[in-house]
């Protein structure tokens, strides 16, 4: 061994232990072998930013923490290497050449032997996550995002932000269209060197994303682009008063609307959130943050979750953070802008939105100005397409404001792409569940206030499960519009008015976005509980036959999955039930035949919101099921004909992904199964359902179940449509959804669980929305509804899907 080799070694080892005692890096992905494909067999190259001693004693250390080799063992297979190096007075430029030739010899080694697969991983290493500010003495010392720094700079930075630093293993570089260039062996080494020193620098963007903004300096940029210029001059001669008048109301919505993003409170409060998940919540389950890791290098990001709880606003900030991705700025609704909840929400990067602009012209170009300002100063962006948090668990039908503010963004023309990313959000348990229920059966909402943040130290002594977050499949607007409209881009940069296509497009891109979080449900024990439970009659069933049934459940769930993009819960049924118990979710009785799992009256009610979140997931063999309540037996054709006669409401109401013909498909699959599980009997050229009390025909009742309060509810809005046709009564929307409404109630309270949800208004107008647009009924030019032909058919096919005594109950009530 040389003496150099001896030295460099001694000098390795001297760093070690004080790294041990001041670094406490998170590591991303926490299993970089296994997420990142890595075969550590084959030769590993690390490849990391600029020359660093400490760095490089860092990475060593979590590489044998992780099980990868090390770079500073020695091993042919292994090496390390630089792209940049620290500019200094006698050198100008930062490219380090010295490791070119280790470049070179990587490439030649994988072209000489194919069979290797030698693999290039790019490492970076951060140390804090402060971006710092356009002007800023803190980025001038302190920051090493810049370039390379001295020895004291990093030992002040190790020694102040060692617990806050981050390592980030990304995939392995492909060689192979490098090893096709027909170039020289330098200018193909060049090439590699440039591919590297770019691949840190969109790193480093989407770990910190841009230097923040002074808020008095973006007020003054906001106030002064001509879409509110020409908004403050509309306002003047609107309104006749004086365009300095117009100007100062403009200036007074900008205080109101913009964020004040501030590193060292969002620290405060992400400190904070990890609290509450970690005191109160048994932590966050991530999934598929690695495609988001993949694209924030490429693509500037829009992140659309669904809205569960008031945890929601910093939830993803949190999670974004862990993953060393740029927390975003959240729009939030101005009912959150109370003291001191505000500044701080502020601070940790909220603007806030008012409910509705009611035409207001000059709030909408301030607001719509400030959105575009963070869109093009290249700023992540998070807000909730709902509009507000879901009171019955299923999404609620998308607020196009916000996106359509968006796509306008995109045709103003940009450098970057923008992609939308939808996340989905689910808790064990939400805090707000009695609030909720609370307000669907009548009482008025509560506002915002600190009096009740300050009741909510009661929540902080329960325990609410694990919160699940899982990013879907994202969304590229450009490529979106590339395919859905022809000649989209001959719209950009035309300000006047938006092109005719704009609406219909918004609204079809809105719920393909509600679909893909749909397919990104994370199904927990309490949501699957909730759905065999509230299936039986009196909420209460056997132990061994619920362990049935959740076994159907899982099978169901891993044979026929609803996406690729699907968390299923990893424990068995027994385990299931026992996280649910341990929740208080669900009880238990010990009875002379047996155990009995049971929820009481009260925890019914809130369980249907549970329930809700993985419905559409059961959609399919419940709807098959739901078939054979009234026929023993029927043919595939009828079979499939009446599914797809109701396919179009089901789709629209739980925003299912498949189109008619992917659905049919899925269908057949679907019938297969149950087949195969005894659910189904195929003989005579006829599908008949399991044999009447055999243990199939109850797992096949119990199925059947969990989607009547949807089929009741189509029902009661279908039996109204047909007695109104036969008695060739006029009458409104309006009329039609009071009702239904009101009879939906009356038979809830009756016969049913009342839970609010089986009568909830927006529920009903959700449904004759889509009853409308499907060409069910129509609007006459006096304003009444007009009734399609095919109702009766629709009503007779809904009404067979319902055991007779429901019938029954739908007939007597309706006079």
């Amino acid at each position: 061994m040389s003496l150099s080799s001896i030295l460099k070694r001694a000098w390795f080892r001297s760093l070690q232990r004080p790294m041990n005692i001041l670094v406490s890096p998170a590591v991303i992905p926490e299993q970089p072998i296994k997420e990142l494909e890595l075969d550590v067999s084959q030769p590993i190259y690390y490849v990391l930013s600029h020359y660093s001693a400490t760095d490089l004693t860092l990475l060593h250390q979590q590489c044998l923490n992780v099980g990868l080799p090390s770079p500073l063992v020695d091993k042919d297979d292994t090496d390390y290497l630089f792209v940049l190096r620290k500019k200094r007075i006698w050198n100008k430029s930062t490219n380090y050449r010295r490791h070119h030739p280790k470049l070179t010899h990587i490439l030649d080694r994988q072209k000489d032997n194919p069979e290797l697969n030698v693999q290039l991983v790019p490492v970076s290493i951060s140390w804090g996550r402060n971006p710092g500010k356009e002007k800023s003495l803190f980025r001038i010392f302190l920051s090493n995002t810049v370039g390379g720094i001295g020895f004291l700079r990093k030992a002040i930075i190790i020694f102040t932000l060692g617990r806050q630093s981050f390592i980030t293993f990304g995939k392995p570089l492909d060689l192979n269209p490098l090893l096709e260039y027909s170039g020289s062996k330098d200018h193909r080494t060049l090439k590699l060197a440039r591919l590297l020193r770019v691949y840190f620098h969109h790193q480093r963007s989407a770990s910190l994303g841009p230097n923040l903004y002074d808020r008095r300096t973006l007020m003054k940029e906001l106030i002064s682009t001509s879409q509110v210029v020409d908004a403050i001059s509309h306002e003047s001669k609107k309104k006749k008063i004086t365009k300095k008048e117009a100007r100062k109301v403009a200036k007074k919505y900008a205080k109101e609307i913009t964020g004040n993003y501030n590193y060292y409170v969002m620290r405060i409060l992400e400190t904070l959130v990890g609290w509450i998940l970690n005191r109160v919540y048994d932590g966050v389950q991530v999934d598929n943050v690695e495609r988001v890791r993949g694209m924030a290098r490429d693509y500037e990001l829009v992140y659309v979750p669904c809205h569960r709880s008031h945890m929601d606003y910093l939830l993803i900030s949190y999670v974004l953070y862990h993953q060393d991705l740029v927390p975003p700025h959240i729009a939030a609704g101005i009912n959150m802008n109370f003291w001191p909840v505000g500044s701080l929400l502020r601070r940790g990067g909220a603007f806030f939105l008012r409910r509705s602009f009611a035409g207001n012209k000059l709030y909408s170009a301030v607001f719509n100005g400030y959105l575009n300002l963070l869109f093009n100063k290249g700023y992540s962006v998070e807000y909730f397409p709902e509009g507000g948090r879901s009171r019955t668990g299923r999404l609620l039908q998308p607020k196009t404001g916000m996106l359509s503010m968006t796509v306008d963004n995109v045709l103003r023309g940009r450098k970057k792409p923008l992609l939308l990313v939808p996340i989905y959000i689910g808790y064990d348990k939400i805090m707000e569940g009695s609030s909720y229920l609370g307000e669907m059966r009548g009482s008025s909402k509560k506002s915002e206030s600190i009096g009740q943040l300050l009741g909510a130290r009661k929540t902080l002594k329960q325990s609410f499960g694990r919160v699940y977050v899982n990013f879907g499949e994202p969304v590229c607007i450009e490529q979106w519009l590339d395919t859905h409209q022809e000649n989209w881009r001959d719209s950009i940069g035309d300000f006047d008015e938006r092109p005719k296509w704009f609406g219909g497009k918004i609204k079809q891109l809105s719920v393909d976005l509600m679909k893909g979080i749909n397919s990104a449900a994370a199904v927990s024990p309490v949501t699957l509980i909730a759905l065999v439970l509230l299936s039986t009659p009196r909420y209460a069933i056997d132990k061994e036959e619920l362990i049935v049934q959740l076994n159907l459940y899982l099978k169901i769930l891993r044979n026929i999955p609803y996406s690729s993009d699907l968390v299923i819960p990893k424990g068995t049924a027994d385990e299931i039930l026992s996280a649910a118990e341990s929740l208080n979710a669900v009880h238990r009785v010990q009875q002379s035949m047996g155990e009995i799992v049971y929820f009481s009256e009260e925890t019914a009610v809130l369980m249907t919101y549970y329930r809700n979140n993985i419905l559409h997931l059961f959609v399919m063999p419940a709807l098959i099921s739901s078939c054979f309540r009234y026929y023993r037996s029927l043919g595939r054709s009828s079979l499939k004909n009446n599914c797809l006669i109701l396919y179009p409401y089901l789709r629209n109401e739980l925003f299912l992904h498949w189109d008619q013909d992917d659905f049919e498909q899925a269908l057949t699959h679907c019938i297969e199964f149950m087949i195969s599980e005894g659910l189904l009997i195929e003989r005579a050229n006829k599908l008949w359902r399991p044999e009447e009390g055999s243990p199939e025909m109850r797992s096949f009742l119990i199925l059947s179940e969990s989607l009547q309060s949807m089929l009741k509810r189509y029902a009661i809005v279908m039996t109204l449509l047909v007695r109104y046709t036969e008695t060739e009564k006029s009458f409104t929307r309006r009329d039609l959804e009071s009702s239904s409404q009101k009879l939906a109630e009356r038979i809830a309270i009756l016969y049913d669980i009342n839970a609010p949800e089986a009568f909830d208004k927006t529920i009903f107008s959700s449904l004759i929305t889509i009853l409308r647009d499907e060409g069910t009924i129509t609007n006459s030019e006096d304003g009444y509804l007009v009734v399609g032909q095919h109702i009766k058919e629709l009503q007779q096919i809904t009404a067979s899907m319902l055991p007779i005594s429901t019938q029954q109950q739908l007939q007597q009530m309706v006079v």
